[in-house]
């Protein structure tokens, strides 16, 4: 599959959205870590190394940000998920690729894919 063997850091707190994606990366051949439902789980998960991760914006009341500083700061591409459509959420960190909320779970397989170069 397109993911085979690649470590996606997964950080959502909406446990029906986090188990749909975990299931599609999963299936599409992912090893994934998490899914973070928190700042905390989310940032020990960055420091873990992944090849690329899939973030929330709003993890319950804790913003993604310092989760998506760790990742740029040791070179991991990641994308965001939101409901804000239209609104640049990590100016600092340029033109991140993103999924606007809601959308179906292969979209975000097929997007980490060209990601990491396989599709």
């Amino acid at each position: 599959m397109a993911l085979n063997e690649i470590r996606v850091l997964l950080a959502e707190d909406e446990p029906l959205v986090a188990m749909l994606l975990e299931d599609a990366l999963t299936d599409a051949g992912a090893c994934v870590l998490g899914p973070a439902m928190s700042l905390a789980h989310g940032l020990e998960l960055a420091a873990q190394g992944p090849d690329v991760a899939l973030l929330d914006l709003r993890l319950g009341r804790e913003s993604a940000a310092p989760i998506a500083d760790a990742l740029a700061a040791l070179g991991i591409p990641f994308a965001i998920m939101s409901g804000d459509v239209g609104v640049d959420p990590l100016p600092r960190h340029g033109r991140v690729p993103s999924l606007a909320k809601p959308f179906e779970p292969d979209q975000a397989v097929r997007l980490l894919a060209r990601m990491v170069g396989r599709g």
